[in-house]
């Protein structure tokens, strides 16, 4: 009698890959491999967080979220500058397998309202100093959503603040059972040839653009980059939420321009390491 034939069976690999090959997944994995490391650092405040306390911060939010009813496949929009306070919604998002979906702070209120009654947000978030353009934006869309949290103090009415939500001290939800196929980020287009659009991204599409970016720039784990682009689109939130300026980088390049465009922050492969929030205008 012949041997029967070797047939290969995927399954294994698969499970293995649609069920931990997400951005998520490799943040929680720095989080416990690099604990008492550096993980996130305000110069606008001084402030600084170990791996081990921006995941507490990370579930902190994320529970304050599904607190206020966020749930997953909800979409939160956000109109934030780079900041602390982005890396951790983004985060967070992902840890409630909501959708994050960063706007553009440059947008007008009417595109604004659009982007609004195109994802039908469950929770928008906005920096105090766009209460205005919110506002506007709230009256002219015909979605509402439930949840409207401000960041910096002021806002829209109703609105809760952003140190509200992180302090309620709800327990941090499970980590579910999403796959690396979920849509996990939602970015739109600048709106140049028409409204702007609604880009789905999947998860896995988030590892391997940060895997892409590290090996053509190529990085290792201990360097730094210096990254001046907003994080409301891909070329910013890629490169840029993940590398951080060196207090020498930032003394020799000195090329931050606009409050609004601060120097970002740094990498450990798929993870967050260290963010720069930088919000002064610095001299060429």
């Amino acid at each position: 009698m012949s041997p029967q034939p070797y047939v290969y069976n995927p399954a294994a690999l698969r499970d293995v890959f649609d069920r931990t090959f997400t951005y998520s997944s490799g943040f929680w994995r720095n989080v416990h491999r690099y604990a008492e490391r550096l993980a996130m650092l305000d110069p606008a405040t001084g402030k600084s967080w170990t791996y081990a306390q921006l995941g507490d911060d990370v579930n902190r939010l994320a529970a304050g979220l599904a607190a206020h009813g966020v749930r997953p496949r909800d979409v939160i929009t956000f109109q934030l500058f780079n900041s602390p306070e982005f890396a951790l919604l983004y985060l967070a998002a992902h840890k409630l397998r909501a959708i994050a979906a960063p706007v553009n702070f440059r947008f007008s209120p009417g595109e604004t309202a659009y982007v609004l009654d195109d994802s039908l947000p469950a929770a928008h978030v906005f920096d105090a100093t766009l209460a205005d353009a919110t506002r506007e934006a709230l009256d002219i869309a015909g979605h509402t959503p439930s949840l409207l949290i401000t960041k910096g103090g002021g806002g829209a009415e109703a609105a809760v603040s952003f140190g509200e939500i992180i302090a309620s001290g709800a327990d941090p939800p499970e980590a579910g059972t999403g796959t690396t196929w979920d849509e996990s980020t939602r970015l739109y287009t600048s709106g140049t040839t028409g409204m702007p659009k609604g880009v789905p991204l999947p998860s896995v599409a988030e590892v391997l653009t940060a895997h892409d970016v590290i090996m053509h720039f190529p990085l290792s784990p201990e360097d730094r980059t210096l990254n001046m682009t907003p994080w409301f689109h891909r070329g910013g939130l890629y490169p840029g939420a993940r590398t951080r300026c060196s207090t020498s980088a930032r003394r020799r390049f000195r090329c931050g321009r606009s409050p609004r465009l601060p120097c970002s922050t740094m990498s450990r492969n798929i993870g967050l390491r260290s963010l720069s929030a930088r919000r002064q205008t610095w001299n060429c």
